[in-house]
């Protein structure tokens, strides 16, 4: 269809996807990427680039918000019933190379300003910045729980995993001062070569 030898249009593209232009799906096709807007000061989603120490760049998109109308492990951590959780969707973005879908918890009046900001405002923010600047509860303490799981059918929709495939399975419980818990976030991590880091501390007003 163009002049164009399919080397030169596959190099095109593939200078297209490093550059976070086009994202290339496998099996799918390539695709104009969306807007993203990147996550400042990552702290769940560290990523080590190909010198292990640089930290990949962190991208989200806000899927949905919503009230929480049944019983989980965030209940146990925010001692809250259903109809006072909200849960925050987000596919997050590792430098143009894969998703991790996130499910973020939080006391709908707690954080109150999470619940009715605007969707898009929302996007490539740092919850965690954002909870200790803004809404005054700087978060001092964060539990990282790491463990095997599978991509249900919603996170693989929206993060483009293949349902029921395997996933790293990274759950954050974050606090502010020694009593009360502020969220608890789940995250769908795929299969990946690239490390993750852990940090040992909570720096103040530092996450995503």
């Amino acid at each position: 269809m163009t002049p164009f030898s399919l080397g030169t249009v596959q190099r095109a593209l593939r200078d297209l996807a490093d550059q976070g232009l086009v994202v290339r799906q496998h099996g799918l096709g390539s695709f104009v990427a969306e807007h993203k807007r990147e996550i400042q000061q990552a702290w769940h989603c560290r990523f080590l680039g190909d010198d292990g120490v640089t930290i990949l760049p962190v991208y989200s998109k806000v899927v949905q918000r919503v009230a929480v109308k049944d019983q989980g492990p965030w209940n146990q951590h925010l001692g809250k019933g259903p109809s006072e959780v909200m849960r925050l969707d987000r596919v997050v973005n590792i430098n143009a190379e894969f998703n991790v879908y996130s499910r973020f918890y939080g006391d709908r009046i707690l954080l109150k300003r999470m619940w009715d900001m605007p969707l898009e405002r929302l996007e490539g923010v740092n919850f965690q910045q954002l909870i200790g600047k803004h809404l005054q509860l700087p978060i001092t303490d964060i539990k990282h729980l790491v463990g095997l799981g599978r991509f249900d059918a919603e996170a693989a929709e929206h993060s483009g995993a293949k349902p029921g495939s395997a996933c790293i399975h990274l759950r954050a419980i974050a606090h502010a001062g020694r009593d009360l818990c502020v969220y608890y976030q789940e995250f769908c991590i795929p299969q990946t070569s690239r490390a993750l880091e852990i940090p040992e501390q909570t720096p103040a007003f530092s996450g995503a």
